[in-house]
């Protein structure tokens, strides 16, 4: 219980729960100093109603390659606190490194990145991270934490016969947890703008809530080194419209208005977690564009658009 309660306030430690079906993942996203290429890591875990069955992953995703889901004995997934720490196998993850060393088929992937001067959505006492006061809130089915909103990056990974060097290249860190993936949501991430160190995150979804449910949002902007959100539990006002190829989004917060249009681009499948088990399908692109207008008392802060979305 005290672990449970500490954990509020540490969004990126392991939450060890009691029982399953359970999930808990944390997203890493690399892109080289030319944009050539971009690599995601997802090391989880996910835990069964019958705990034998329970397994740890790491979920490979290059652009231009198909994504690899690599499954391990759950013996082989470990975690640690102060300073946190994962590892699954030989492959280890902190907020300030990765090292991979995986085969598994056809993939073979290793190396070492460090991360500097990560930007992590604040923790406050009465606002914990991402979540504002829904952390408090034992039962959501879902949970999320932006761990880096932007960093930059030092080092290599060989991807099969490939060398990247993505010394030079930008990161962002999020994780999840619970039970479930939202039944519908949009969302979006990037932070390749003309400025470096200026990042966009947004989550829209539908959240169960009781024995009903209400479309939530978490979306924030960093800019010269300075924060602006607009979520459900700020009284942010976001509307939302989607077509195949757009997704327009307007928000206004106060003296605070925020326009974002995302170029879709053909998604690749991936396996995400739904009603207890990885049976659900989510379709994820690295190569969309997000183009944002933001506004404080009419004056414009950001009018730029961000690639490798």
């Amino acid at each position: 219980m005290f672990h449970a309660i500490q954990t509020i306030w540490h969004p990126e430690w392991y939450h060890n729960p009691a029982k399953g079906p359970y999930f808990e993942g944390w997203y890493y996203k690399l892109v080289d100093s030319e944009g050539k290429h971009s690599f995601i890591v997802i090391p989880g875990i996910f835990i069964e109603k019958d705990k034998t069955k329970s397994y740890a992953f790491i979920h490979i995703f290059k652009k231009g390659q198909l994504p690899h889901f690599v499954t391990y004995p759950f013996n082989e997934f470990n975690a640690t606190y102060t300073p946190f720490s994962i590892s699954i196998a030989e492959n280890h993850f902190t907020l300030n490194s990765i090292t991979l060393s995986l085969k598994s088929g056809d993939i073979s992937v290793s190396g070492h990145c460090s991360f500097e001067n990560r930007y992590p959505w604040p923790v406050k006492l009465f606002s914990p991270g991402s979540m504002g006061w829904y952390a408090f809130v034992s039962t959501m089915e879902c949970n999320h934490a932006v761990l880096s909103m932007d960093h930059s990056i030092s080092g290599t990974i060989r991807y099969n016969e490939e060398r990247i060097d993505f010394t030079g290249g930008r990161g962002y860190m999020e994780k999840d947890w619970g039970k479930s993936f939202p039944g519908a949501y949009i969302w979006f991430q990037t932070n390749h703008f003309a400025l470096p160190g200026t990042s966009i995150f947004g989550s829209i979804a539908t959240i169960p809530w009781k024995r009903s449910q209400f479309t939530g949002f978490l979306i924030a902007f960093l800019h010269n080194n300075r924060l602006y959100t607009f979520t459900t539990y700020n009284k942010a006002q976001c509307t939302l419209s989607v077509t195949d190829s757009l997704v327009n989004i307007s928000c206004r917060k106060g003296n605070l208005n925020a326009t974002i249009t995302i170029h879709r681009s053909h998604g690749i499948a991936l396996p995400a977690p739904y009603n207890g088990s990885m049976q659900s399908k989510i379709y994820e692109s690295l190569d969309a564009h997000v183009h944002c207008v933001l506004e404080e008392n009419d004056h414009t802060i950001l009018n730029d658009t961000g690639s490798h979305a």
